[in-house]
Parts: C-alpha cells; structure tokens; sequence
C-alpha cells in the first residue's frame, strides 16, 4: 500500500478525492484528532462532532457513504 499525503486542512477537498478516486472501495484515512472530526463532517455533513482531546489515542470513525442514501459514520472508542 503507497501513502498519499493530503494536506493537512483541506478536510473537503480531501473527501472530494476520496469519493472521486475511490468509489466503492475501501481506504483507510489517517489523521491526527484535530483534522479527524473535520474529515468525517466533510464525508458525511454531520455537525458539531465532539472533539479528540490531544492525548486521545483510542477514538475511530467508520465512515460508509452508499451509492444511494446518504453518509453515516460510527464513532468507536477503544
């Protein structure tokens, strides 16, 4: 697998791409908790996610975006 780096606050033109380049498949997106909640809001319109603290290692999102429907995410914790 080759990384992609994406810049870093560019949270829409990266779920842009993603939904572009990558329609029907599975990828793994990769951020620190400052840019996550941004990116998910970007894939999915929600709003107001909670924030991940600095020193919060144990928070993932699984984003699913249907062909038909709309965008949804679970936030896990671990």
């Amino acid at each position: 697998m080759t990384p992609i780096i994406a810049p870093a606050r560019d949270a829409k033109g990266l779920a842009r791409r993603v939904l572009r380049e990558h329609e029907g498949g599975r990828i793994l997106v990769v951020g620190h908790g400052d840019t996550v909640p941004e990116i998910v809001a970007s894939l999915t319109g929600a709003k107001h996610l909670p924030q991940i603290a600095g020193d919060e290692y144990g928070t993932m999102y699984v984003v699913t975006v249907p062909r038909i429907g709309r965008a949804d995410f679970l936030r896990l914790t671990y």
